[in-house]
């Protein structure tokens, strides 16, 4: 008589998603004015690791929210772009959002960013986290946010990851108001101009950032998600067994 005996030595071979976690960050603070051109380097903590996410976030008024972020390097070898870039022409202000996979053992060190401006910027914030759990792939959307002067709420529009595991980068900059950021979301800054904002989630639904002022004014929303990595596991074994 022969039997079959079902041995299971490995997980199923089904891609599974490893959650997001943020390792590290460096505290965004809001810098008097840089000049025309970049910014003094900046740094996470301690290095990152390799193959971990690094987000980069950028704020700045330029006169005339015209300008980009040219580039974004670190001591490492890390090769970062710009996802998302939000100007707006009417109050003169500019938010970005760059990101890049660690790489070389400097990764997350003396991050420098460069910018193209008319003139000299103000209000600059520069923010940089570290995550972990995370490939990089992101889903942005192709335009984000209402610059309206009438308006006291503004809305990045919704952007949804694809998969369960993800972070959502947001940013803002505005007129100088009091804004209040989005309850739905872990804030790292909120000042009178710029809000910078994540929410770590474990669905592929979709999620807006919302700001809002008791007073109406400027803004312009930028927002990315990034999905977590997805690892394989291993294989089912069968062993057939006489008897």
């Amino acid at each position: 008589m022969r039997r079959l005996i079902l041995v299971a030595l490995l997980l199923a071979s089904l891609p599974t998603q490893a959650a997001v976690t943020q390792v590290q960050q460096l505290t965004p603070s809001v810098a008097a004015h840089w000049a025309s051109g970049g910014n003094a380097p900046v740094d996470l903590p301690v290095a990152a690791t390799a193959g971990n996410l690094i987000t980069v976030e950028v704020a700045f008024g330029d006169g005339s929210g015209l300008s980009t972020v040219s580039s974004v390097d670190d001591a490492g070898t890390t090769v970062y772009a710009c996802e998302r870039t939000q100007g707006n022409t009417t109050v003169g202000f500019v938010a970005a959002i760059c990101w890049g996979i660690a790489a070389g053992a400097s990764a997350g060190t003396d991050v420098v960013v460069t910018w193209s401006t008319t003139a000299s910027s103000a209000d600059d914030m520069i923010a940089v986290q570290e995550w972990a759990g995370n490939d990089g792939t992101q889903a942005s959307l192709s335009d984000n946010g209402a610059n309206t002067a009438s308006l006291t709420s503004h809305d990045s529009g919704s952007v949804t990851p694809g998969t369960a595991d993800n972070v959502i980068v947001a940013i803002s900059r505005g007129s100088s108001r009091e804004w209040t950021v989005d309850g739905d979301f872990t804030t790292l800054l909120d000042n009178n101009r710029t809000t910078l904002a994540y929410r770590i989630q474990s669905s592929d639904t979709s999620q807006s950032y919302t700001i809002t002022s008791d007073t109406a004014g400027f803004a312009g929303l930028a927002i990315v998600a990034f999905k977590g990595t997805a690892a394989a596991s291993g294989a089912l074994l069968l062993r057939r067994r006489r008897s």
